[in-house]
């Protein structure tokens, strides 16, 4: 499979933390809801729930992992929020995911490495 959804739990939930193996690994990934902001973030571990990355705010139309390029420890492939309502929208005018939007508005990808010519 190139592109895969990669399964968010749903909306307005607050928190969720799930196990989903990209490209033959096994990754731990939380989403959790910064109230104040009213937006969506991920921190992303490895099976042996060691972080990879912390903190990286959901925003649609970009790699988010793209500032661990250079880290072994990350999936080899690409993720990024799909807006499904502003598909084609630059990242600067793309709107982040609310409190209802992940999983609905916006979906998380999972482009893999084989698809990537990696």
């Amino acid at each position: 499979m190139a592109i895969e959804e990669i399964p968010t739990g749903g909306s307005g939930e607050g928190a969720l933390e799930q196990r989903t193996t990209l490209d033959g690994a096994d990754f731990i990934f939380r989403f959790w809801l910064n109230q104040r902001e009213s937006r969506w973030y991920l921190d992303l571990y490895d099976a042996d729930r060691s972080l990879i990355a912390g903190g990286i705010k959901i925003r649609p139309n970009i790699d988010l992992l793209d500032r661990l390029r250079h880290d072994a420890r990350r999936p080899p492939g690409v993720i990024m929020a799909l807006d499904v309502l502003s598909q084609g929208a630059s990242p600067r005018t793309a709107i982040s995911p609310g409190p209802d939007d992940l999983g609905d508005r916006v979906k998380l990808l999972y482009v893999d490495a084989a698809e990537l010519g990696i």
